[in-house]
């Protein structure tokens, strides 16, 4: 009830406020971090030779050999790449707008992102859903990642086209895709995502909202404004994030 009455406040007067991380960053860190293994490890290789009871050791890889791209350097964002980079992967981030993250090679606007794509292992999706990036991982942009590449959408499902996914899984361009967001949830019986051995399916759940860091970071914000500062977290409803 306190979180919901703080959040209406916050709505009233701003009509433009959200919460940060609230506790989510690290699980949304661990997530992905499980993904980036099954890529580097083989794993999901390993367990599609279980269902034809092969046993056939694969080369191993090293995690600076393996290049993560994260899609949005936002609160979330920038926390997953900074804790990739942390156990030696090669991160890089794109944003819309030029940003600065240590240890992060960050692109950003239309080129910089067609150049990240090409330099991509495991491809992160953490962008909020705007009209500028609903979409955006089409049959075109993921034809730009190098054959073997895998898919990680932790954003919003209304950003991939999940028929075009499906295409290049089934013609063996991408190798492998692990996806918590869709455009319709629950997703459909009837999607054919489903019943594919190269696609782990997760319930909306890399990272849900923690009671007492979201509780926390709303009273701050309530004393912020008491003060008459400018709360964290402000969204600009012409970006609409």
């Amino acid at each position: 009830m306190i979180v919901w009455l703080a959040a209406r406040i916050f709505r009233h007067m701003f009509r433009s406020s959200a919460l940060l991380t609230a506790g989510m960053a690290q699980q949304m860190s661990e997530y992905v971090l499980y993904g980036v293994l099954r890529h580097q490890r083989h794993f999901d290789l390993y367990q599609q030779q279980q269902e034809h009871g092969n046993w056939q050791p694969l080369p191993p890889k090293s995690a600076h050999e393996v290049r993560v791209s994260v899609l949005g350097l936002g609160a979330l964002g920038a926390e997953v790449a900074k804790t990739l980079a942390g156990f030696g992967y090669a991160v890089s981030g794109w944003s819309r707008r030029p940003k600065n993250l240590p240890g992060i090679d960050c692109y950003h606007g239309p080129e910089g992102l067609a150049l990240l794509l090409t330099r991509t292992d495991v491809l992160v999706g953490m962008l909020p859903s705007t009209p500028a990036t609903r979409g955006l991982l089409d049959q075109q942009r993921l034809s730009q990642l190098p054959r073997g590449a895998t898919l990680i959408n932790v954003g919003r499902g209304d950003q991939l086209d999940e028929q075009a996914l499906l295409q290049l899984l089934e013609s063996g361009h991408l190798r492998f895709a692990q996806l918590d967001v869709f455009a319709n949830e629950p997703l459909p019986a009837e999607s054919r995502l489903w019943r594919r051995n190269d696609v782990a399916i997760t319930p909306h759940i890399a990272a849900a909202t923690l009671y007492q860091p979201a509780v926390t970071q709303i009273a701050n914000n309530l004393q912020a404004l008491s003060r008459g500062e400018v709360p964290a977290g402000l969204v600009d409803r012409t970006l609409a994030y």
